[in-house]
């Protein structure tokens, strides 16, 4: 099992996934460092996002209890690691 980190990748976003939206959902219970989205390059694609959380234990916290749910802001669920 991989160690820990303070970066994850959060995967199943929308298509059209911005900075600002990954601010509005994760960043209101944890303190964002940095965002790299992805959007999705064809259509039915999902958009994707690496984020710095500012702690390991709140990357953690995210990764255990958003990863198969679906976030507060977003319609479907996410895949978090």
């Amino acid at each position: 099992m991989a160690e820990p980190s303070d970066n994850i990748y959060i995967a199943d976003l929308p298509g059209d996934v911005s900075d600002a939206l990954i601010q509005a959902v994760f960043g209101t219970s944890c303190t964002i460092k940095s965002v790299k989205t992805m959007q999705s390059k064809f259509p039915g694609q999902k958009g994707a996002a690496l984020v710095r959380f500012a702690t390991v234990e709140e990357a953690t916290w995210v990764v255990q209890n958003l990863n198969g749910n679906i976030a507060e802001g977003l319609e479907e669920p996410v895949k978090v690691r």
